[in-house]
This record gives structure tokens, sequence and C-alpha cells, in this order.
């Protein structure tokens, strides 16, 4: 229920600070949900995921609009709490966010503790596997060699022992530069950044878990 009279001083900051986080909260949500909507409908993208290598990409397009629906309620949980100065709406948007806090920080603590694990073997293994079998399956191959700059596991020589040339994915100065060389150290980095921003999002949600908490003991002592 709403108060019958208007925080003031501190409380009414923190309450428009809140109003503009979770603004801007469910407007990232947004984003997401139209990203997830793009991937699904554009012909692009359904082009590649007819490949089995990319079918993946479907499933990120689901995930990016379950992602980003769930952001968008969490954002108009805290938006109606704040500015209607709600109880039960900021209490629902406390109990929301800290379930994502817990999601994040599990996510990127297990991200950085697998880092030298599963996180690079398997892919790892999975790529072997594809040079192996380079003229059976040789998309997520082609991609890697491409994206990493490198050629093979340990270099050209992968090849010209087995379909005896070189894919045009290889480039000529990057014959030398085994895959297996390159990427583990690669993906390494990528999870570091990802495991920071999932730990820096988490401590930006425990910011806003302080803010609704404070703000509905403020709602509370008014009443």
């Amino acid at each position: 229920m709403a108060s019958g009279r208007g925080l003031g001083g501190c409380h009414a900051c923190i309450k428009y600070l809140m109003f503009a986080f979770n603004f801007v909260f469910w407007l990232i949500g947004c984003a997401l949900v139209g990203l997830g909507i793009w991937i699904m409908v554009d012909p692009n993208f359904n082009d590649l995921a007819k490949n089995d290598e990319f079918a993946s990409l479907q499933y990120a397009g689901i995930g990016l609009i379950v992602i980003g629906s769930i952001i968008m309620l969490v954002g108009f949980f805290g938006c109606c709490g704040a500015i209607r100065e709600s109880q039960c709406l900021l209490v629902m948007f406390f109990i929301c966010m800290l379930l994502l806090f817990l999601v994040l920080v599990a996510a990127g603590v297990a991200s950085l503790v697998f880092k030298d694990g599963f996180l690079v073997d398997v892919p790892m293994a999975e790529f072997e596997k594809g040079v192996d079998s380079y003229e059976d399956n040789n998309a997520i191959v082609d991609l890697v060699q491409s994206v990493f700059k490198c050629c093979g596991k340990t270099n050209s020589a992968d090849y010209t022992l087995k379909i005896k040339s070189v894919p045009d994915s290889c480039e000529l100065e990057n014959y030398a530069t085994g895959c297996s060389s390159v990427v583990p150290d690669k993906i390494r980095e990528y999870v570091i950044v990802v495991a920071g921003v999932a730990l820096g999002s988490g401590a930006v949600m425990l910011l806003g878990m302080i803010f609704s908490m404070m703000l509905c003991c403020a709602i509370r002592d008014m009443e």
C-alpha cells in the first residue's frame, strides 16, 4: 500500500534513483527481447541455423527472449514499487533481484573455477574432432580458424596428411600456428571477461536490493 505522506529528503532521492535504475534495467530487458526476436526471424540466422553446427542459434534466440522478459518483469516491479511507494512490489523486486544475483554470482564463480577445465577442454575436443573429420564436418572448424587466425590442431600438416589440401579458412601466414596452442588461452580470456561482467552485474544488483529495502523500510515507517 502506498503511504499517505510523501517521502522526503534522502529517502525521496533513493526513490527516484530506484525508478531510474529500474527503468534502465527494463530497457535492457526490452533490448534483449528485441535481439532474441531478431535472431529468431532474421533469414540469415535461420539459414545458418539449418546447419547442425549452428542449430544452437535458435536456442540462443529463445534464451535471450526469456532472459529479457524476466529482466523486463523485474524492472517493472522496481519502477512501479518505487513510484507508487508499494512495499509489496518492492519486496517482489527484492526477491527477483536476489535470485538473479545468486545466479549471476554462481555463474561468475563457476566460470573462474572451471576456466582451466571443461570450459576449455570440451570445445577444444570438438574442434580437434572436427579437424580429424574435416571433409564431413567443417563449419565449426572453419569458423574457429578464421576467427582465431590459426590452422589445424598443430599446423597445416594436419590437413595435408589427410585431405592433401589446406582449407581456405587457413590463411597462408597462419599455416604454422596451431589452434590448440592459441584458442585455449583466448577462451580463458573470454571466460574471465564474462565472469567479470557477471560479478559486476551482481554488485549492481546488490546495490539495487539495498536501495529497495531502504525504501521499503522508509515507506513502512511513514505509515
